[in-house]
């Protein structure tokens, strides 16, 4: 029985060292393929420029807004920018 836990255990914290290892190793190529649950609730989940998966400030596209500060501002792809036209923010060329 002694054998069995410690087998147990330790498979346990190789299992524990991988999951931990990965974090943040996921490569995404847009919002949708990362985790929200990581945000926070003025925060929400983009794919920066490294294809990395993380937290940002401002509105997403879609998002509500009163004005163009309230938008995240680097989510549009080029020769667009983002606008907030009837307190949505969006891509506009």
């Amino acid at each position: 029985m002694e054998k069995v836990t410690t087998i147990f255990v330790v498979l346990f914290l190789i299992s524990s060292c991988m999951i931990m290892r990965s974090e943040g190793q996921f490569r995404c190529e847009k919002a949708s393929d990362c985790d929200p649950r990581g945000c926070r609730l003025d925060t929400h989940v983009i794919c920066n420029e490294r294809h990395k998966c993380t937290c940002a400030h401002g509105a997403p596209l879609g998002g509500e807004c009163d004005t163009v500060t309230d938008c995240y501002l680097s989510g549009c792809p080029p020769f667009t920018s983002v606008r907030c036209i009837g307190h949505v923010c969006g891509c506009y060329s």
